[in-house]
């Protein structure tokens, strides 16, 4: 399947044809106008915003941020550096719509985070002072979600369809390599899963075969490509029984829709006049696809965004997207170079070391003040003293009134942060990982959910495995069995519960209580039944030391589960949540010093940033140095160094080394082709730890 970077609009159809834009439509009038056959019309004026929102448009935004906000044509990009105000400038652009007399209905806010789309829905209901309640605000795969369950039958989608999270994917593939191998006399070895449900979807992202991919990520997989490419057919079908997608089959499902269906197409385009694109920098394939096709179809767009910081290759996207975006004829530019995050001391050091990729000679402006202090390079002996460095700097800031949640600590890559976390850990210094397991993704969280989804989707065969091995008894051959018989029977989720009772003795406290779950339709209800029944109850005591905590967890799902508008609502929100917090609102403060990767704290900002080991092997990794794939680590460095608002702390420890190092990692890591290694005169001040 190919995807478009762009193409003219299709015909309009006759009833696009009567349409007229939203600001005639709702074009200020006498309320009473009489028409030709005498018949008068009550004419709907604009809705109402807040008085003065111009005036105050006018002094939240700077000239740049103006310009791209009042300016905008059919199709804008804005090209916003680190700090320059993108997510004000979107939220602005909302409210200015709405100003203009665009219905927020006919609005579409996409973003990569469903906290960003929530936080700019918010800000621009503020701002304009009417409800946003009918903004589409969202995610790509959240947007998507709602486009295919409402005409995803066009493309053999059905309504009901269950979204498969990376556990999910993970468990089906398992079972695929199971069948796999048991055909074969000798069993190869495979690899994990995971790694397999990431080359399927990046196959399926970049529009490339699969074979081309494997050999592309890890070339000595190739002999296995044919067992793969049977492993992955399989996995199709398997989702298709289960009228399941997975996270890819959201996106490519979609541009199927709306490329091969115009009359789709151009009723989502009548329905979303307008599309903001937050981050475009971050699009894969089909994401930039379905914005083109709405855009071919009528849809005005406005895109944010900053090719140095696009860091998310490894998952399909290309920083490319931006310059083709750009070069559709009648694309509006705007740029945003001020800086309102960071000193002018790392605005200049941020301005020195930006990607070598940048085509867009961007120039990074500093609007708050020098104070002298430059970004510092620490030089240490180990990664050891390392970590005594860091620790004893976060103790000293502490006491000199920083609190710990003004501090954040980033990392390449995770295992970084391990001399680190112990350190903290015996100074008695508290700090919050962000590289955790989500809360939906825990064991009792998936057990309640199961059943949950069964009841949505009768024949969720993996949810249907999940919830009967639950049961004493039942064990794996036996789910297998209910599970079998269940999908069997097809129909409504009560014809799967009597296949399952007809199975006999084992199974039948499983049918009980899933005919239990068949009378309720709420889906706390089904939540709570299920976690306070007593076998429930005993499985937790007997599996989970801290169950009580976990119980606590599903009263809290409850909780999330009465705000959702229905079961299926419920559903595709947890599949597509990027993370929903237990202990605390997601809006609310942190207490701790955080320790991030760089690719988690994309988007955040703290007083004080630490980066650990900024040393050639190990920040540029090894195997981007040996590839030659500095340009994605020089983005994600640039990324890294963005975050700090006042402080930087750019850790080189001499020897990085580690258990696996070899010779030639060495000799990489002593090439000169560190960050650092360039000559950075006075922009950083040089420590030395000892």
């Amino acid at each position: 399947m190919g995807y478009p970077r762009s193409q003219a609009a299709p015909p309009i159809s006759p009833q696009l044809e009567r349409l007229k834009t939203d600001r005639e439509a709702y074009a200020p009038r006498n309320p009473l106008a009489a028409e030709p056959s005498g018949r008068k019309v009550y004419r709907l004026r604009p809705p109402s915003t807040s008085p003065g929102l111009s005036e105050r448009l006018a002094e939240m935004l700077d000239p740049q941020q103006r310009a791209a906000v009042s300016e905008m044509g059919d199709r804008t990009l804005v090209l916003a550096a680190a700090g320059s105000g993108k997510t004000r400038v979107l939220t602005a652009a909302v409210a200015h719509l709405v100003e203009q007399g665009i219905p927020a209905r006919h609005i579409m806010l996409v973003t990569f985070t469903r906290r960003a789309a929530r936080e700019m829905t918010q800000r621009a209901q503020r701002l304009a002072g009417v409800s946003m309640d009918d903004l589409t605000a969202g995610t790509f795969h959240s947007v998507c979600q709602r486009i295919l369950r409402a005409h995803g039958s066009r493309v053999d989608v059905p309504p009901r369809f269950s979204i498969l999270d990376g556990d999910d994917q993970a468990e089906l593939l398992r079972m695929c390599v199971d069948d796999a191998l048991a055909e074969l006399d000798t069993r190869p070895s495979m690899p994990r899963p995971e790694w397999i449900s990431g080359v399927i979807s990046l196959a399926a992202e970049t529009n490339r075969p699969l074979a081309a991919v494997i050999a592309d990520q890890n070339p000595r997989l190739v002999d296995r490509t044919p067992l793969l490419e049977q492993v992955a057919q399989a996995y199709t079908e398997r989702k298709r029984a289960s009228s399941a997608l997975d996270y890819a089959d959201l996106l490519v499902r979609t541009v199927q829709l709306l490329r091969d269906h115009a009359d789709v197409r151009d009723r989502l385009s009548a329905e979303h006049r307008w599309v903001l694109v937050d981050e475009l920098h971050d699009t894969n394939a089909p994401q930039a696809a379905i914005v083109e096709l709405l855009a071919a179809a009528g849809s005005r767009v406005f895109a944010v965004a900053d090719p140095d910081q696009s860091i998310y290759a490894w998952r399909g996207a290309d920083p490319e997207v931006v310059e083709r975006f750009a070069g559709v004829p009648g694309t509006r530019i705007a740029q945003l170079g001020a800086n309102y995050r960071s000193t002018g001391d790392i605005v200049d050091f941020a301005q020195a070391t930006l990607p070598a990729g940048n085509r867009w000679d961007k120039q990074l402006l500093a609007t708050r003040r020098h104070t002298g202090a430059a970004p510092v390079v620490a030089h240490c002996l180990s990664v050891v003293e390392e970590a005594a460095f860091v620790t004893q700097r976060i103790a000293d800031l502490i006491t000199d009134g920083r609190e710990p949640a003004e501090i954040g600590v980033l990392y390449r890559a995770h295992h970084h942060s391990v001399e680190l976390q112990l350190a903290l850990t015996e100074a008695g210094v508290e700090f919050e990982l962000h590289s955790g397991s989500r809360f939906v993704e825990s064991a009792h969280v998936k057990d309640v959910l199961a059943f949950c989804r069964i009841r949505h989707n009768p024949h969720d065969s993996l949810a249907w495995h999940r919830a009967l091995r639950l049961f004493d008894r039942v064990g794996q051959r036996g789910a297998a069995r209910g599970t079998e018989a269940a999908m069997a029977a097809a129909g409504e989720f009560a014809d799967a519960v009597a296949a399952v009772a007809n199975l006999g003795a084992p199974l039948k406290p499983a049918a009980e209580v899933c005919a239990q779950v068949a009378e309720l339709e709420r889906p706390e209800d089904i939540i709570l039944h299920v976690a306070r029944s007593d076998w429930y109850r005993d499985s937790l005591q007997a599996r989970f030391v801290n169950w009580r905590d976990r119980e606590g967890d599903l009263s809290r799902l409850a909780e999330i589960a009465a705000r959702a508008s229905g079961l299926g609502a419920l559903l595709s929100d947890l599949a597509l949540a990027e993370r929903v917090e237990v202990d605390e609102d997601i809006s609310g403060p942190a207490r701790r010093v955080v320790l991030s990767s760089v690719h988690q704290a994309k988007g955040l900002e703290w007083p004080v940033v630490f980066v650990l080991q900024v040393e050639a092997g190990s920040f540029p990794s090894s195997w981007a140095l040996a590839e030659g794939q500095l340009e994605e680590e020089e983005r994600v460095f640039h990324v890294a160094v963005t975050r700090a608002k006042d402080e930087l702390y750019l850790c080189r420890p001499v020897e990085a080394k580690r258990p696996w190092d070899t010779g030639a990692n060495r000799v990489v890591m002593n090439s000169g082709m560190g960050f650092l290694d360039r000559d950075l005169g006075d922009l950083v001040e040089e420590w030395s730890v000892r």
